[in-house]
Formats: structure tokens, C-alpha cells, sequence
């Protein structure tokens, strides 16, 4: 399989009536990495009015070279507790994501 943050080359040709054409010029590509997403800033959790939830916020994070937010995932859980997390994803453009259905009065761990 293609493994993560590793130059591939590839060159192709045209096959006839079972004869191979020549080869086109060898051309490469770098497969994106997991790693290379730098971590959202000026994170943010607000309480909604009137609702038993928080407001998420971030800025978007600096962007290496060539390599394109393509979402965001948020995780929370009840803290101290053995739950495994909720996650939550949003696209690309997005910067905030209200998060409701609460339980009052519990303290929550984000991340």
C-alpha cells in the first residue's frame, strides 16, 4: 500500500494490439503525511445562551507547504470518566461547532 509522506515515481505507456509503446517522462509524487497538520489556535469553548452546551472555536493553523486543511475533528467526554470520547468532524471552512445536548451541571474534557 502507499505509505504515509513518501516520494512515488511513475512513468506510463500506451499498450496496442498487445505491442508497448515508449515510456513518458518519469514524473513523482509525495503522498501527504498524518503528521503534517500543525495543531488549530486561539481555542476557544464558550457557553451557549439559554442551552445546555458550549460554543467551539479555533484559528487555522499554519499551513506547510502544499498540504491543504482538508477538516477538523473535535473530541469530548465526561471527565474523569471511563467513556471514550465523542467525536464530532467539520469541514475545511469551518471554525466553530456548537456542541449541545449536555448533561447540566458536568464538567467535560475537549480536545
Amino acid at each position: 500500500g502507499i505509505q504515509q509522506g513518501t516520494t512515488y515515481y511513475v512513468w506510463v505507456a500506451a499498450i496496442k494490439n498487445g505491442l508497448q509503446g515508449s515510456y513518458s517522462i518519469r514524473r513523482s509524487a509525495r503522498s501527504f503525511s498524518a503528521s503534517n497538520a500543525s495543531a488549530p489556535t486561539n481555542v476557544m469553548a464558550i457557553p451557549l445562551s439559554g442551552q445546555v452546551g458550549i460554543r467551539v472555536s479555533w484559528t487555522v493553523p499554519p499551513l506547510p507547504a502544499g498540504l491543504p486543511i482538508t477538516g477538523y475533528s473535535i473530541q469530548y467526554k465526561i471527565r474523569g470518566s471511563g467513556l471514550t470520547y465523542v467525536t464530532v468532524t467539520v469541514g475545511a471552512g469551518t471554525t466553530q461547532r456548537d456542541i449541545t445536548s449536555l448533561q447540566s451541571s458536568t464538567e467535560y474534557r475537549i480536545r
